[in-house]
């Protein structure tokens, strides 16, 4: 079975509602990057938030989130914690997470 969309979906609803632009929160498994290649060949207004397609250009607003990762780290270090775990479920494949545990 496949799951449904519900990103791609409300993209073409806003669309086709006429909208100038959309700002996005993609979907953590980028399973709807056509979609954003033709939005972009067509130079439709489109800025992707905290995550975004690596294989694409798109503009996007991020957080820099290496070097998050390294403070929030370095801080439980200087406080004595040794053993750290990072738990991010499926999140892992996020842009934005990914960039955190680089840090």
């Amino acid at each position: 079975m496949t799951p449904t969309n519900d990103e791609a979906m409300h993209i073409k609803e806003a669309i086709a509602r006429n909208v100038a632009g959309i700002v996005v929160f993609p979907h953590h498994r980028y399973r709807n990057q056509a979609l954003y290649e033709e939005l972009q060949r067509k130079r439709f207004p489109l800025v992707m938030v905290d995550r975004y397609y690596p294989q694409m250009t798109p503009d996007r607003v991020v957080f820099d989130d290496e070097i998050a990762g390294y403070e929030l780290t370095s801080r439980l270090l200087q406080r004595g914690r040794r053993r750290i775990a990072v738990v991010s479920y499926f999140e892992v494949e996020a842009t934005s997470v990914n960039h955190r545990l680089s840090g």
